[in-house]
């Protein structure tokens, strides 16, 4: 057989993306050294098969010999190049990945607890319901989440985050500072201060497990949530 099984599917990923033949042709003429004289392609056509992978950032030649396959069973052993010198770079299918994900932010100790969950979308009543599933330490549940986008582009070697939503909070009361004022609370001197201190002008109280306060953003969003 030519190649790694991996140089193979790289292989088959590649030509099936560039119309050239059935996955199952390919396979075949993958399999059997002589079968690609079965694909009808000029041997010259094999060879610049893996040159245009190896442009298109699939395979990387990493000796001196370079890209291409071994071809026998067509008389003589002919030699288009060796695809052993050749390494995979990453799948012909992964080339560019877009993926959402959900945030879940539950109490913690010292810092938020933070369950991240792939979502399809940006919906807001799937990320919801998902919420009722989460539990964190000593059973608390989230008070709020956000989404975020990561992608993958031709060239990269790891995603990006490209988008990020704002905070949802599911569910809690909100006040303005006017509110803390007025109440004129002791135990809420340090809350005020910090308020004061950082332009606070609204926080949001979530008491869906452990009572949790935090600033409010002018595009925060508040949701229903029994």
């Amino acid at each position: 057989m030519i190649g790694t099984p991996e140089q193979r599917q790289a292989i088959i990923d590649y030509m099936i993306k560039k119309d050239r033949r059935t996955k199952l042709e390919i396979q075949n003429a993958l399999r059997y050294n002589k079968a690609f004289k079965d694909l009808e392609k000029p041997k010259a056509e094999v060879g610049a098969i893996i040159n245009d992978m190896i442009k298109d950032k699939i395979l990387l030649k990493v000796g001196g010999v370079g890209a291409s396959l071994y071809l026998g069973g067509m008389g003589s052993a002919q030699t288009v190049g060796k695809i052993i010198n050749v390494k995979i770079i990453k799948s012909v299918k992964d080339k560019k990945m877009k993926k959402h994900f959900v945030h879940f932010l539950s109490p913690g100790t010292f810092v938020h607890e933070e369950s991240i969950k792939e979502i399809d979308s940006w919906d807001i009543e799937e990320a919801k319901e998902l919420a009722r599933g989460i539990k964190e330490r000593n059973g608390v549940m989230p008070f709020a989440f956000y989404f975020t986008t990561r992608e993958l582009n031709e060239g990269d070697f790891d995603s990006k985050k490209t988008d990020e939503s704002v905070r949802y909070y599911l569910g809690g009361v909100t006040e303005s500072i006017e509110d803390v004022i007025r109440r004129n609370d002791p135990k809420e001197s340090i809350l005020l201060s910090n308020m004061i201190s950082n332009g606070w002008n609204k926080i949001i109280i979530n008491t869906n497990s452990w009572k949790v306060t935090q600033p409010l953003e002018e595009n925060d969003v508040v949701l229903d949530f029994n």
